[in-house]
């Protein structure tokens, strides 16, 4: 409010720092979010989240021509939704193709946010931006917060979404480069490798853990690792991919119940279309109103 008050004298101000190259990150507040887990939030001033909105758009526009089309995370066209779609059809294809002989290897980096290094990140991003002003602005950015020293990006900034799919376009890059591998989805931290070959996956995991640490200083732990056959289900962003039906894990199914109500129902709704949750929704939408009933059914049809 104090800033939009000031709006056009604090922009002129902003705008001059940032060409004069005076400016500086503000101080996060910090603040905790009880979600699956506690999650604590950095979120920087009004100031700040106008210069990292300009540096996201710019670095979204610039990357999204590099981005492999196997990345789903905060990126526009992309999603839960078209990752979810997209392993759906490499599982199903694996599975037809080795008649029911379908594996997925699933990892999770550890503390994936905590541990970016400020160093190799800036390193990145310079390979493909010149401009020393604008490369100032974003080493700014990035240093402005640590978790270690050198160490972490802060999960309340726009910006870290982007920087987070820029540090992580190199694994896209070894596996569907080097290893050759065709079906592989990643969203944020979290990827899947499908084949039809437990013993090639096998053999993956030591080398895509060996490229992470030496080259991006991340580890897997071994609990965050899984190759599963597809009978069984694969777990992947809240919801189990089956051979014929994908539907929603018990832990987001009981988040939902807890959280629904006439304000977040649409987004519910929204999900529950595109999934195999016919008991589930209609236990939900037993809550609502004959009207949205009718919108359930037109948006299902």
């Amino acid at each position: 409010m104090v800033f939009e008050r000031n709006i056009e004298r604090e922009v002129f101000s902003l705008s001059a720092d940032v060409i004069s190259g005076f400016y500086r990150h503000g101080v996060y507040h910090r603040f905790s979010v009880q979600d699956v887990k506690n999650r604590e939030i950095n979120t920087a001033t009004i100031r700040d989240k106008l210069v990292h909105q300009a540096i996201h758009d710019f670095l979204a526009e610039k990357y999204e021509k590099i981005f492999s089309d196997h990345s789903f995370s905060s990126r526009i066209g992309k999603g839960t939704d078209k990752a979810i779609n997209k392993l759906s059809f490499f599982l199903r294809g694996e599975n037809g193709w080795h008649y029911g002989r379908c594996f997925a290897l699933k990892c999770d980096i550890k503390k994936y946010f905590d541990n970016i290094d400020h160093n190799i990140l800036i390193g990145l991003i310079h390979r493909e931006i010149a401009d020393k002003n604008i490369m100032n602005i974003i080493r700014e950015i990035i240093k402005s917060f640590e978790k270690e020293k050198n160490r972490g990006l802060p999960l309340g900034n726009v910006t870290s979404q982007i920087f987070a799919n820029i540090y992580l376009n190199e694994l896209d890059c070894f596996v569907e480069k080097i290893l050759k591998v065709k079906k592989y989805v990643r969203y944020n931290d979290d990827f899947v490798i499908v084949g039809g070959n437990k013993r090639t996956l096998e053999a993956a995991i030591d080398v895509i853990r060996k490229f992470l640490t030496q080259k991006l200083k991340l580890i897997i732990p071994k609990n965050k690792v899984t190759i599963r056959k597809f009978d069984w289900g694969i777990e992947f962003l809240g919801r189990i991919i089956l051979p014929n039906a994908v539907i929603l894990r018990r832990q987001t199914k009981t988040k939902i119940v807890r959280n629904f109500s006439k304000r977040s129902k649409s987004s519910y709704l929204g999900l529950l279309a595109n999934l195999n949750e016919f008991k589930f929704s209609r236990k939900l939408l037993a809550k609502l109103t004959l009207a949205d009933w009718d919108k359930f059914d037109m948006m299902t049809t």
